[in-house]
This record gives structure tokens, C-alpha cells and sequence, in this order.
């Protein structure tokens, strides 16, 4: 292949590189444009949502990537963004701002960020070299590394991660008088009660769709109705104590028992009617807040009064 340098231009490169390290398909992109380019940039395309599976390395970590593998090259960033048009312009800012006033060409394969590029400089898109993609790579890290480096890295990301709230729902099974509430027990609950629930599936539909699979998977499918929201509450559970960064945020429903046999599944050991007024000394610390909710939806319902906030779902 016939080697000419253009000192005109910029060669630009815009990846994720989201690998332990560059594989011969990045260093075959790279290695074809500093051939063509005196001057190169790589801009390193991030997600706000970081720490994701897609997007595990911060834009720091794959600098200092790039920049050991290849420290003749410029390294920049660029966020994600909904709108194409307005990415295309910030990324021509971000050429102009590392090369002020110059051209670029921007290299790319055919399934890369060319086809999303609206922007004022041209294209060249370059067949790409058969090698694994950047998710296959990922895929095969699936066991822990005996070193201080990969434990120092498990620090790190932990520290780097957004502090999340934790998204569960709660469902008070009623019977049909509403005297009486579906309880369960897990084998660590020091003989008191909780709720039927659990963290919300990403696949879940809606909260109201995961209180319906939570009591599903832990009664073993009774059928049950009229999905009431009662309100949130904050969650104290053991396993993110109070002064963690990470909690749990849960939406508590009132739902009627229509039939079935109440058996306890997934890791329910007890299921039991109990009657409601005796809730309050019964139940796990954490579910507390969510017994006082519930004694208030009912006592506003029982008393026939109509101006209660519960949205009825389903």
C-alpha cells in the first residue's frame, strides 16, 4: 500500500475502545491513519451512564490506554448524545479546540459513527480487519485475577459508580374484607413478617407489572387484582446500611386476593394471613414504615371517605 502523508489534514478517529487493551482491529484503524496523517486525534465517545456493561472504562482509564500504546497521538472526549446533529457539531468543536482553524478526515468502518456524522469535515470509511468485536472481548472477562492491580481496579470502579437507589416494590395481599393481609418470612427474619416483594427487573414493564410478577414468583401464582399504589418509602435494609452511598427506594401496593393456595417459593420460607391489626408489632424493622402506610390507606377506606391519593393501576 502506497504510503502518503497528508500534513493538510487532521486524521481523525472517533471509538469507545471499552477493552483491557487494543486489539489488532484498533491498532489496525489507528495504524492506517497515523500513515496517512502527520497529525492524528482519537476521541474517546463516552456514556454519562458509566459503569455500565457497555461502557465499563471511564474516559481516564482508556487514555491512558491510547496514549501508551500510541504517545505521538491526541486523545480527546466526547459524551453520547440523543440528537445526531447537535453531536456532530459538538464534535467538530472538539476537533477545532485540539486543531484550531485545520481540516480533518474522519476514518471509520461501515458500522461505525460515520453513518451518525452530520458534521463539516469529510469521510473515509476503511474495511475493517476481522477480529472480535469490543463485546465479544468483554464477554470472556468472567473470572477474578489473584493481584493487588485487579483488586485496586474493583476499588476504583466501585468509587467511580454513581450512588444508585435501588428500585423495589412491596404488595399487601388483601383478602376480601380487608381484614386480613398475605404475609411472608424469610429464614433470617428472627420470626417476623414482611411484605411479599423485591428489586424491580430492568424488564419489567412498570412498578405495577413487578409487583405482579414479585407475588408470582413468591406465592406460587396465586391470582390476585386491583393493583393499588399506597406511596414510597425509604428502605433500610442490612445489606446497604445506613451512611452507604447505595439504598433502596420502595413503591408499596394494596392488591385483592382473588384464589389460589398460597404456597411459599423463591426464598419465602412462610406465608400466612395476618390480620392487620396486629401488624405493627410483627413486622421486620424495614417494612415498619410500610405497615404504618398500610393502616392508613385502610382506615381512610373503611371509614368511606373518597379523598385519598391512591391511584388505582390495572
Amino acid at each position: 500500500m502506497e504510503n502518503i502523508m497528508d500534513s493538510k489534514n487532521i486524521g481523525v478517529i472517533v471509538a469507545r475502545f471499552q477493552v483491557p487493551e487494543l486489539h489488532d482491529g484498533h491498532r489496525y484503524l489507528i495504524d492506517h491513519v497515523r500513515e496517512r496523517h502527520a497529525r492524528v486525534l482519537i476521541v474517546l465517545g463516552y456514556s454519562e451512564a458509566h459503569l455500565t456493561t457497555r461502557n465499563p472504562l471511564d474516559v481516564a482509564t482508556r487514555l491512558m490506554m491510547v496514549q501508551a500504546a500510541y504517545p505521538d497521538v491526541r486523545v480527546a472526549s466526547l459524551p453520547d448524545m440523543r440528537c445526531d446533529q447537535l453531536w456532530s457539531k459538538t464534535l467538530d468543536h472538539v476537533i477545532n479546540q485540539e486543531f484550531p482553524g485545520c481540516s480533518a478526515v474522519l476514518y471509520g468502518s461501515r458500522s461505525s459513527f460515520l453513518s451518525q456524522y452530520h458534521g463539516r469535515h469529510q469521510c473515509q470509511e476503511i474495511p475493517p480487519l476481522p477480529c472480535p468485536a469490543a463485546t465479544e472481548v468483554r464477554e470472556t472477562i468472567t473470572a477474578p485475577l489473584d493481584s493487588m492491580e485487579f483488586r485496586q481496579g474493583v476499588i476504583y470502579a466501585a468509587r467511580q459508580k454513581y450512588p444508585t437507589s435501588y428500585q423495589t416494590v412491596d404488595v399487601a395481599v388483601l383478602n376480601g374484607d380487608r381484614t386480613k393481609v398475605l404475609m411472608a418470612m424469610k429464614v433470617d427474619d428472627n420470626n417476623r413478617w414482611r411484605f411479599i416483594g423485591g428489586f424491580v427487573d430492568p424488564a419489567d414493564a412498570s412498578l405495577e407489572a413487578a409487583a405482579k410478577r414479585e407475588v408470582t414468583e413468591e406465592t406460587s401464582m396465586i391470582e390476585t387484582d386491583d393493583y393499588i399504589y399506597l406511596g414510597s418509602s425509604r428502605v433500610f435494609d442490612y445489606r446497604y446500611p445506613r451512611g452507604d452511598v447505595d439504598a433502596i427506594m420502595t413503591a408499596l401496593f394494596a392488591a385483592t386476593y382473588i384464589f389460589g393456595a398460597p404456597t411459599p417459593k423463591d426464598d419465602i420460607v412462610r406465608l400466612e394471613w395476618r390480620p392487620i391489626d396486629e401488624l405493627e408489632n410483627t413486622l421486620v424493622p424495614e417494612h415498619q414504615a410500610l405497615g404504618a402506610q398500610l393502616r392508613a390507606y385502610l382506615a381512610t377506606v373503611n371509614h368511606g371517605r373518597s379523598d385519598h391519593h391512591a391511584t388505582k393501576s390495572f
